[in-house]
């Protein structure tokens, strides 16, 4: 798969297996290394990564180190919320030319004031969600550790936002 597919599924669908693919080619470590390369340079000093997919809890942040890498995204690759706003997209299996259709497991995708995201879960940190709204003309930014209903919560502190 092309790079930007295996982010797309990362995005779309929590995909471990394209995180852990985007690895290969690489000496071991090499990938990970970048990755808390990156967290410091942006001023994450609050985050320490020790795999590329999230699921060993020995991946650490916080929520202003969060908040940072997310304002990152948004001014430098807003195509990774485009991709997260989709609720199917096609991959090309680069070998055989075969497309595969994923489906956003995001159900906040609906919304039309969605603007993008990116889902999380482990046992350990539990449910996860970053979420961009736009509506009126201000964007508004939900990011949830540790629920138990991700998007539930979040429809209700969007929908509290709203009110005001």
């Amino acid at each position: 798969y092309a790079v930007k597919d295996l982010i797309s599924a990362m995005m779309v669908v929590s995909s471990n297996d394209a995180a852990a693919a985007l690895t290969e080619g690489m000496p071991e470590g090499e990938f990970v290394r970048i990755m808390n390369e990156k967290a410091k340079s942006l001023g994450m000093n609050n985050t320490y990564f020790r795999e590329p997919t999230g699921l060993s809890s020995l991946n650490q942040s916080t929520l202003s180190d969060t908040l940072l890498l997310v304002r990152h995204a948004w001014l430098n690759y807003p195509e990774l919320f485009s991709v997260s706003h989709k609720s199917k997209i096609y991959i090309t299996e680069l070998t055989t030319n075969k497309k595969q259709l994923l489906t956003n497991i995001n159900p906040l995708v609906a919304n039309s004031d969605f603007v993008g995201g990116k889902t999380g879960f482990t046992e350990d940190a539990r449910q996860n969600l970053i979420s961009l709204f736009t509506f009126g003309e201000k964007q508004y930014l939900i990011i949830l550790f540790g629920s138990q209903s991700r998007f539930n919560d979040t429809e209700k502190i969007y929908n509290a936002i709203r009110q005001i």
